[in-house]
Order: C-alpha cells, then structure tokens, then sequence
C-alpha cells in the first residue's frame, strides 16, 4: 500500500515536469509562480509573493471567523451561494463549445475495469470523505451549535446529497471544458486528463484562455476557487478554535476573538514551509501520507467512541 501512494507522489511530482514541456501554463506554474526547487531535499527560500498571498488568505478567515459562529453564519451565505452560481455559469458557456459533449460522456462513462485498482478506491474514498468532511471535525463542530434534541438525520442526508451533487456539478465543469480542449488539439480525453493542482492551475487555465472574453472567465473561475479554498478553512479553523475554548472556556470564552487571532497566526506560521521552492513536494507528500488511510482510521475510531458513549440514545434521536 505504501508502494501505491508513493508512486502516486511521484506521479503528482511529475505531472508538473510534463505539462511544463507542453504547456506553456506549466512553465508558469512551474518556474513564474512556485520556482520549483530541484527536489524534495531543496527546499529553497521562501517565496515572498506567495507569503503575501498566504497571509492575505489567513487574514480572510481570521475576519470571517473573529465573531465565531454568528460571524461566519453571514458570510458562508456568499462563499458558498457565489461558487455554485459561478459553476453554472462555466458549465453553461463551456457547454457551448465544440467537443464539450464528448468530455461529459467521457466523465459519464463508467469503466468497470478500474474496479480492480486499489487506487480507484483510494480516491473514491478521499472524494468521499473531503466531499462531506467527515472525520476533520468541521460536521461535528457546526452540529454542536445546534438544538440539543435537533434530529440529525435530514441534516446527515442533506449534507450528503449536496456535497455529492457538488462533486458531479464540478466534474460535468470540468470534462465539458477537457473535451472542448481536446478537440480543439486533436487528441483523446484521455491525454488530457490531469488531477489535483495540474488540472486548477495548468489544464484549467490552459483552458479558458481558449474561450471568448477569457480575461473574465478567469478572474470569475480563481473567485470561485479562492472561496471554496477558504469555505474549506473555515470548518477547520473554527473546530480547533471551539475545541480550545471548550478546554478552557473559564478563561477563553470571552476571549474569542484573540483565541481565533492565536490559531490563523500559528496557522500561517505551519504554512510557511509550502510557500517555499520545495513547498509543492511538502504539498503532495501531506496529501498523500496525512488524508489517505488515516482519515478511514479516524472514522472508524469516532463511530466506536460516539457509540461506546452514548449508545441507544443515540439510535434513539436518529429515528
């Protein structure tokens, strides 16, 4: 199993260093934006655009989150409403383009040959639990601000279907806009084809340049994902932040707002070794190594503990 996800690291490493020879986006990722170091052994200087641009996103979710939940209550109405407007909109004008058809069939079409791969498992379950962000504690910390007696089971079943709903609207934006490419460059799906930050910041980009009034297109589609970037931080801050409080809630209940300050600042500050020239190879070994297997572990572990606890009460409140 390691021997899998270490060819997988690998695979993610050099995808950069092939798009980098086809791309010109790759070039720009590669040596314009991350200034790629040689190797994982090389990690550089740190990249003081980059650190600005950490720092700014730190600052977002530190405002968003200084008033805790009444705060972010407001806000999500926009960081989450504006994506899927935005999603639509791609969806729509890249289904106008030649060859999009294609792409959405491709994305359609299921191959039951890949069933045989751990991988697919693998990734079919990272999707999973990043789609519904079960075992991060976000779920658990939202739900805790909830009625006691709230009956959770129309929560677990609408948390679900949005979140997988979001994921087919995502890939029905994304293989509409992979066949349009193809076509245009005469080469199968297939070729196309990338994951993670190759497909968000080269394959993507590469992508709307080709489209009408491309400059638009782009400042809309970096706006969606630098909202769902920082909807994403945003259960994760407040569930270490609510979990301090609760430790101490004596003394840092009424000091929320500096208790929210002291966790974006030491967040920022883990950070920084990723905004260096070797902070992509950090990236895809955290990727690999810490949301894999561990999060089906954590899983596993709350569903004993929760059960262990509150047992048939628990059985009792979902009916």
């Amino acid at each position: 199993m390691d021997r899998q996800r270490d060819n997988g690291v690998a695979r993610d490493m050099g995808h950069m260093g092939v798009m980098n020879r086809h791309s010109s986006w790759g070039q720009q990722l590669r040596y314009g934006t991350l200034r790629v170091s040689s190797g994982i052994n090389n990690f550089g200087s740190v990249q003081v655009h980059l650190l600005l641009c950490n720092l700014a996103s730190w600052v977002v979710v530190f405002l968003c989150l200084m008033k805790g939940i009444r705060s972010v209550g407001k806000v999500v109405y926009v960081t989450v409403l504006v994506p899927y407007i935005l999603l639509t909109m791609l969806l729509i004008r890249s289904c106008m383009m030649p060859g999009s058809g294609e792409g959405i069939l491709y994305f359609l079409r299921p191959d039951f040959s890949r069933l045989a791969s751990v991988q697919v498992w693998l990734e079919a379950l990272l999707q999973g639990f990043y789609s519904t962000s079960v075992t991060y504690g976000a779920l658990i910390t939202m739900s805790s601000y909830n009625n006691f007696y709230n009956r959770p089971l129309k929560d677990v079943v609408l948390v679900t279907v949005i979140g997988e709903v979001s994921s087919i609207l995502c890939g029905l934006v994304v293989f509409s806009t992979l066949g349009f490419m193809a076509h245009q460059a005469q080469i199968p799906i297939s070729e196309v084809v990338s994951s993670g930050s190759g497909l968000g910041f080269i394959i993507y980009p590469e992508a709307i340049a080709q489209l009408p009034v491309s400059q638009l297109w782009a400042v809309l589609f970096f706006i969606m994902l630098f909202m769902m970037g920082i909807d994403s931080m945003f259960g994760l801050t407040e569930t270490t932040t609510a979990g301090l409080i609760e430790a101490c809630p004596k003394y840092l209940q009424q000091r929320r707002m500096c208790v929210t300050a002291g966790v974006c600042l030491v967040g920022f500050v883990v950070s920084i070794p990723f905004v260096t020239e070797g902070g992509i190879y950090l990236f895809q070994l955290m990727e690999w190594y810490a949301s894999s297997f561990s999060t089906l572990l954590i899983g596993c572990l709350e569903c004993v503990v929760i059960n262990w606890i509150y047992g048939k009460t628990m059985w009792h409140n979902l009916r």
